[in-house]
């Protein structure tokens, strides 16, 4: 699995590709983190899937990484819109969306780039 992280638009971007394990989800939520601790204020974020990833992981993967967003807090309010461009990407978006009880995490997920850009810009 390949992962960028940038910054684009004020926003952190994440792109995906290639197979994604758990592995991956942890290391780039905790490359996020440690970005996020270095910026304020904490800016939104768009994640990529990418069209071609596929995903190898489970639930009690996308539940690790749901408790570590919910360990450390941003310095204010974030959203993040993913892009999910599979049916199974947008089932472990959707599960992640739900185990996210963040008050200062918002997680929407889209299947084009532009709903996304366009709900971040409406933030």
């Amino acid at each position: 699995m390949a992962v960028d992280i940038s910054f684009e638009g004020g926003r952190i971007l994440i792109t995906f590709s290639g197979a994604i394990t758990a592995v991956d989800l942890t290391d780039c939520m905790k490359a996020v983190v440690d970005l996020e601790s270095r910026v304020t204020p904490t800016p939104d974020r768009l994640v990529d899937l990418g069209p071609s990833s596929t995903v190898a992981i489970g639930f009690g993967d996308v539940a690790n990484v749901a408790h570590l967003r919910k360990t450390i807090a941003p310095a204010n309010p974030i959203r993040t819109a993913v892009v999910a461009h599979t049916a199974a990407q947008q089932g472990y978006v959707r599960m992640f969306q739900t185990l996210n009880d963040h008050p200062l995490v918002t997680v929407a997920v889209f299947s084009h780039r532009a709903a996304a850009d366009d709900w971040l810009d409406q933030g």
